[in-house]
């Protein structure tokens, strides 16, 4: 379904995925997984990806017979970008793995982009402040102290948690329960 444009990595366990991952040093493209596996399931696969935040790289489509909701919205709250039911249409599957792929290359950013992008949040600070006008409007001080939050995060500083700010995992390569892509 997946070989002719794929290295396919199979794995015959939840165990050996993780290993795989581990020994590929995380040159894992997009993950295809099953619930269903000896050793560990589905679902304790993802939680150790979550635990590593090696799901933040590597994109999940979860694949299994079961589909009933509890089961669904567990893998959309692990983490999973994408959840097949079984039986699953060949062609379905194959279009649901490059859209998947399509998205998270879309994500990446080069050294050099991530460079300039970490300027963005100092250079619209510095507009702000050069404002001739306004500078006592509520509005210009939060969206300041938004930018300036901002850099501290991209330059490798503490992000303030204020106003009930919540975590997110990053939506989360493939690397099924028997059979992934790599890079």
């Amino acid at each position: 379904m997946l070989g002719k444009e794929c290295e396919i990595i199979e794995a015959v366990n939840g165990m050996r995925a993780l290993e795989t991952i581990r020994e590929r040093n995380m040159e894992i493209d997009l993950m295809l997984l099953d619930i269903i596996m000896p050793e560990l399931d589905g679902f304790k696969v993802l939680e150790a990806m979550n635990q590593w935040r090696w799901i933040v790289s590597i994109p999940v489509i979860m694949i299994s017979a079961e589909s009933g909701t509890s089961f669904v919205e567990r893998a959309y709250e692990l983490g999973v970008s994408d959840y097949i039911s079984r039986p699953f249409d060949a062609l379905i599957v194959r279009r649901r793995v490059v859209n998947t792929l399509m998205l998270y290359a879309k994500q990446k950013l080069m050294p050099e982009e991530f460079e300039v992008m970490k300027t963005h949040a100092t250079v619209g600070a510095a507009m702000l402040k050069a404002l001739p006008a306004y500078q006592d409007e509520a509005l210009v001080k939060v969206a300041y102290e938004i930018c300036r939050w901002h850099h501290r995060g991209m330059t490798g500083g503490a992000i303030p948690m204020a106003c009930g700010a919540k975590t997110f995992r990053s939506p989360p390569r493939l690397y099924p329960w028997r059979t992934s892509m790599t890079r």
